[in-house]
């Protein structure tokens, strides 16, 4: 609700909505229908769960959890079904876990430490909010122990 209510707030022109990608529209189109109680219950639920997360957080240095729910996907895995609720479903499944660390507004990094198939597979490392710091260190603790900037991607055959 809020997403979509504050796309419905941008000042777009009407003759500007067919330059608009298909999920664009469908956030705006879902803003429209939202009215300020609908928007005012969701600004509470943010802030109870933003103060549920922080309290959760706060007897730990960091939170650990993988950055995508999902193998990366080809581009076109996004919008292949060509419905935009469902193009939003899809990217819900694959990134789950950076909503919560993004509302919340605490400082969190993904770091590339696997891999399958050849493309990078991510953590999530989050801190406690306003100690971006510790964090930083964090990340650098691991990629100095697991420097993945080394990688790279295997090359494709030669063709003859």
């Amino acid at each position: 609700v809020v997403w979509s209510s504050g796309m419905a707030a941008a000042p777009i022109p009407e003759e500007g909505l067919d330059l608009l990608r298909g999920t664009t529209r469908y956030w705006l189109e879902r803003g429209r229908t939202h009215s300020a109680a609908d928007l005012a219950r969701a600004m509470q639920f943010l802030e109870a769960t933003t103060r549920d997360v922080v309290t959760s957080m706060s007897g730990f240095d960091a939170w650990l959890t993988p950055t995508l729910a999902l193998p990366p996907q080809p581009v076109a895995w996004f919008t292949e079904s060509g419905d935009p609720a469902e193009d939003h479903r899809r990217e819900l499944a694959f990134t789950p876990y950076t909503a919560v660390y993004n509302m919340a507004g605490v400082p969190a990094a993904s770091l590339p430490l696997a891999e399958v198939d050849g493309l990078p597979v991510g953590v999530m490392l989050a801190g406690r909010p306003g100690e971006d710091g510790p964090l930083f260190s964090l990340c650098a603790q691991v990629e100095q122990a697991d420097p993945w900037n080394r990688r790279r991607p295997p090359r494709p055959p030669a063709h003859d």
